[in-house]
This record gives structure tokens, sequence and C-alpha cells, in this order.
């Protein structure tokens, strides 16, 4: 019996295993990295967001009626700093015949380890409508 012949097509090249590490897989690894880094950094502001315009439905929800612009700025001031917001203007309300809406500006500085990036800064301007009324009593 004689041993089995390679084709002639199909060479192995000495020194090159099948899961040896290279370029390709460098920069696989490093796109990986940069994912994960990019959601434990910028996914928590993100997400914030979703919980302030909650907060900011509610709130519009209680003021459907013609309210005191101060007081209710103070409530949503006090509440959104409740979530670690604090915001760059005051919110702004506007009632109209059939909805209320308020939105605020607010930013978030994602700071960067060590000393050689800037921090990121996101600005966010949710905003939160409600219908002044629900049908007719």
């Amino acid at each position: 019996m004689s041993a089995a012949r390679r084709p002639s097509g199909l060479r192995v090249r000495p020194g090159r295993a099948g899961g040896s590490f290279n370029w390709v897989t460098l920069v696989l690894l490093l796109v990986a990295a940069a994912t994960v880094y990019a959601a434990w950094k910028f996914l928590p502001p993100w997400w914030q967001q979703f919980e302030v315009k909650s907060a900011l439905g509610e709130i519009a929800f209680k003021a459907r009626g013609e309210g005191d612009e101060k007081a209710l700025g103070r409530e949503v001031e006090a509440r959104l700093s409740d979530l670690g917001v604090a915001l760059v203007d005051p919110p702004t309300w506007q009632w109209t015949d059939t909805e209320v809406h308020l939105r605020v500006h607010y930013r978030v500085a994602v700071v960067h380890p060590g000393h050689f990036l800037a921090p990121t800064i996101l600005d966010f301007t949710p905003e939160a409508s409600v219908p002044r009324s629900f049908g007719t009593p």
C-alpha cells in the first residue's frame, strides 16, 4: 500500500498553524474592546434620558391646568436632581388648547480614564407632551 498523496494545489506552509494570532485577530479584539467601552460609558446617560422623560411626563400630567411656572419649575428641578440631573436652562412650558408641553435641557460629561482625553459632553433635550383632557366628562 502506498501513502495517500496530497493534491498538488494544496500545500501546507510551515509555521502557519490554524489558531495563530494575526493582525485580523488584533483588529477584532480592538473593535470588541471599543464596543464594550462605549457601552460602559455611554449607555448609562442614554438610559437616564428615558428616566428623565418619564419623570417629565408625570409632572406634565399633573400640570394639565394652567399652573405657576416657577412652582412647576422647582418641582421639575427637585425631581430631576433626584435622578442626578442638573439643568442647563430652566424648564420650558407650553400650554395649548389640547396639550401641555414640557422641555428641559441638560448635559452629561462622560469622563474618560487617563489625562490625555477631554471629557465627552452629551447634550440632551427631552420633551414630554400630554393631552389637557381625556375625553368629555
